[in-house]
């Protein structure tokens, strides 16, 4: 599940929502987005209105290849 925020967010590609399994009052929400200032800007986004929300923007790098 996304927020309209989210979705609505440039480079936004997808993004899921959960509770962990351990405490389930804590939420993990990944968010894919297409590069790493897209990301920032998302955080900052979130930041300012959730104050209290604690973000973490991780870079991750895939190469894939056709058969």
């Amino acid at each position: 599940m996304t927020t309209g925020t989210g979705r609505q967010s440039p480079g936004s590609v997808r993004g899921w929502w959960g509770t962990g399994e351990a405490d389930q009052e804590i939420g993990h929400a990944p968010v894919l987005l297409d590069s790493r200032e897209h990301a920032s800007e998302f955080a900052a986004t979130v930041e300012q209105y959730v104050p209290d929300l604690r973000l973490r923007v991780v870079a991750v790098d895939v190469t894939a290849s056709a058969p």
